[in-house]
């Protein structure tokens, strides 16, 4: 998990997503012409449409939460199901990698249970679940503070953003000021300080993007100009000296980015004619920054964000695209997206797919 929120060599295998599924015809989707490495596979491990993905940057693991409150532990190199964590009572919507302050391999998942858990995905054990919000979790990250302690920062339809120590399951401290849902969120490391501070990015239902302070609560600025529910947001190094940026994509068709210290915004990207689901960030191999945003149109785009300029198109999914992530394996640079079709597609940045990956029920 990066604390400046973007996706780079080599730790591009660490993010969080999710994606509801339904109505997908495999008989459209299959292509025999195709070596049996690019033909569809099933995943067979939850009882459920899969909600949340996360995959570990530093070992060869995969978790998924499903609509059944299951999440499944995955050998990214076999695809083979490994374990199931249970104890959730309604649908995982955000899953997430890290390791606590002796190096272990952990999972924290946010439910429509209200709850949060720890996990050991190793024995499968829950280690902590951490109670607070009112209402459905709707996504969790996670950073280091300043004393370089792990936190869980989560978000949910209570309006409301905690910071949890994920040793006590203490929140830490509650951040107030959003009108409605929080949806999405971020963490980003500023200029100040020795090392930078570490601040905690929001997107809202209510159109705002916030920046806080998870130690004080503060908001430190609010971003303003979208014209609709912001669903998603990201942070990377674009600025002068590597400064940091905010990627949001809202409701209203549009992707914008900001300069966090000022709230300006610098670039507004106007391509899609549908509500914009998810935005990530990712360096090509040439080492220059790409926002990739997934919409409601089923379409995946890509941009410069220096110039404005529309880089490449992916299309195939045939519903809403509900998240986008990039990771670097051995055949190169990979974007993943999931949809509202069932399905989870792999795709070079020229445009190709892959192969296709089927999310459905087990009979």
């Amino acid at each position: 998990m990066l604390q400046s929120g973007i996706l780079t060599r080599p730790d591009v295998d660490s993010f969080a997503a999710n994606w509801r599924m339904h109505d997908v015809s495999r008989a459209a989707l299959s292509a025999p012409q195709r070596p049996i490495w690019l033909r569809e596979r099933v995943h067979k491990g939850h009882r459920n449409w899969a909600l949340s993905l996360a995959f570990s940057h530093d070992s060869p693991r995969g978790a998924s939460g499903s609509l059944d409150g299951d999440i499944t532990i995955w050998d990214l190199d076999t695809d083979a199901c490994l374990r199931t964590l249970r104890g959730h009572r309604a649908a995982v919507d955000s899953v997430a990698f890290f390791r606590d302050h002796l190096g272990a391999l952990r999972i924290v998942s946010g439910s429509e249970d209200d709850t949060i858990r720890v996990w050991d995905p190793g024995t499968g054990a829950c280690l902590q679940t951490l109670v607070g919000h009112r209402r459905s979790v709707r996504c969790v990250e996670v950073f280091r503070d300043h004393d370089g302690e792990v936190r869980i920062v989560s978000s949910a339809f209570d309006s409301e953003i905690k910071v949890w120590d994920p040793g006590t399951g203490a929140c830490l401290q509650t951040l107030v000021g959003h009108r409605n849902w929080v949806w999405a969120l971020s963490v980003a490391v500023l200029p100040g300080g020795s090392g930078g501070v570490t601040c905690i990015v929001s997107g809202s239902l209510d159109g705002e993007v916030k920046v806080w302070d998870p130690g004080t609560g503060a908001c430190l600025n609010t971003l303003r100009g979208h014209q609709a529910a912001v669903r998603c947001v990201t942070v990377f190094p674009g600025g002068p000296g590597g400064a940091p940026r905010i990627v949001s994509g809202s409701d209203d068709g549009t992707i914008r980015v900001w300069d966090p210290g000022t709230g300006a915004c610098l670039r507004t990207f106007c391509w899609h004619g549908n509500w914009v689901r998810c935005v990530e960030v990712f360096q090509d191999h040439d080492g220059k920054f790409c926002i990739i945003a997934g919409s409601y149109d089923g379409d995946i785009t890509i941009w410069d964000p220096k110039t404005g300029k529309h880089l490449q198109t992916l299309r195939g999914h045939r519903n809403l695209v509900y998240c986008v992530a990039v990771r670097y394996g051995r055949g190169g640079l990979l974007v993943v997206s999931g949809s509202w079709d069932g399905t989870i597609r792999y795709w070079r940045t020229d445009g190709r797919c892959l192969h296709t990956t089927l999310c459905r029920p087990r009979a």
